[in-house]
């Protein structure tokens, strides 16, 4: 429900206290709905969370005894993974994502990518230029994106100088940390289906 002061009154976007009698049977109503659709999807939420973080767990101890079963030594519970159920009917995909960033030696294949436009002047292809001011424009955040900038390592272009930029930008890559996934998937059919668990998916 909506905010109220200790009167009962409702405390508009504004801060002002209103009193009951004076809002609108339209907002009341909105007011229910959306607080009450808001509540529903945080418990779902956490219910998202709980079976996060169960999953992992169990497939920790489990990965753990089968290591002690065949007397591994390995740790072999890093990576991504893929488990199945006896009937090859569900499976559970765990994948590992590398975080990456840039050092400063990306600015400096940005410069002699730059020059190489300049040199290469009217004649170049326009599509290069574009799809180099794609991969170097930054979002709202200020951010770039990375997978554009390295999608630039997949053009053939022989001159030298776009291969230094190139060689340049493989060793400005820096691994920040990693993100892991986990989804779930049922056969259906001679088909693999993803079970949604975000709401977009649903």
């Amino acid at each position: 429900m909506a905010i109220k002061n200790k009167e009962g009154h409702w405390i508009d976007a504004a801060g002002n206290a209103i009193p009951v009698k004076y809002i609108k049977k339209y907002d009341k109503t909105l007011d229910k709905v959306v607080t009450g659709l808001a509540e529903k999807a945080r418990r779902t939420s956490a219910a998202i969370a709980s079976l996060k973080k169960q999953a992992f767990d169990d497939i920790e101890k489990f990965i753990s005894d089968a290591e002690k079963i065949y007397g591994m030594t390995v740790r072999t519970a890093e990576g991504n993974k893929v488990l199945t159920n006896f009937s090859n009917t569900i499976k559970i995909e765990i994948k590992v994502n590398k975080i990456i960033d840039f050092d400063n030696r990306l600015q400096m294949a940005k410069g002699i990518i730059d020059v190489c436009l300049k040199t290469w002047g009217e004649g170049s292809d326009d599509k290069i230029k574009l799809i180099v001011d794609r991969a170097f424009a930054v979002d709202n955040k200020g951010k770039l994106d990375r997978d554009r900038i390295l999608d630039l390592r997949n053009i053939d272009i022989k001159e030298p100088e776009w291969k230094q930029a190139m060689h340049l930008i493989n060793e400005s890559i820096r691994i920040v940390g990693t993100r892991t996934y986990i989804r779930f998937w049922e056969k259906k059919g001679n088909d693999w289906e993803v079970i949604p668990l975000d709401i977009a998916g649903c």
